[in-house]
Formats: structure tokens, sequence, C-alpha cells
């Protein structure tokens, strides 16, 4: 965890340094802009949190436009994942959480 949430921080850190339209340009053949790709990164681990925590996930693309606002809102996803983390019995790291994308199903280990 302390490295994924380190990765994580450079990243935003490194897209702080963009103005606006390096930010929205199309630079991506899968995902499109930079700010594109930090909401899929975003909404990944939330979504991902939210299955560990048995909780329904939603989020609206809106509410993380501005940087400042992915990195506010990252912060307080990140505070969640520590939270979920030091509250983990060894026998509930393993647990399994099953969930489905589209139609292809999928299970992974809680932590």
């Amino acid at each position: 965890y302390t490295y994924n949430s380190y990765a994580n921080n450079l990243v935003l850190e490194t897209a702080e340094l963009l103005n606006d339209e390096e930010l929205t340009c199309e630079s991506s053949p899968s995902l499109g802009s930079v700010r594109v790709l930090l909401h899929h990164m975003f909404a990944v681990e939330a979504f991902f949190l939210r299955r560990c925590q048995a909780r329904q996930f939603a989020l609206i693309p809106t509410d993380l436009s501005p940087l400042v606002d992915i990195r506010h809102h990252w912060g307080k996803l990140e505070q969640e994942q520590q939270e979920l983390i030091t509250s983990l019995s060894d026998s509930d790291v393993g647990r399994k959480i099953r969930f489905q994308i589209i139609d292809e199903w999928f299970e992974l280990a809680v932590w």
C-alpha cells in the first residue's frame, strides 16, 4: 500500500506541472487525455475499495473536473484505504471478492 500511495502522489505531482491544455489534449489512444487517465485511475481504486467494503460504487465524473478536486478526493480515498487496511484481520486479507464489469466476472483477494 505504501508504494501505491507513493506512486499515485508522484503521478499527481507530475500532472500538476501540466497546464489545462496539456491535461485535456488527446494524448493516449486508450483513454484520451491525462485528465481522463487520472479519473480512470481514481475510479478503479475507488471501485475496488468499495467492493472490499461490500459497498456500492458510484462516481459522477464531473465531481473530479479540476485537478485540485482530483487530489482532494484522492486524499480522502487514501485515508479510507488506510482505515480498511488497518481494520483487516489475517483472515480478512485473503477473503475473496467477486464482481462483474460489463459481462465479465472477476475474483480477487481483498488485499
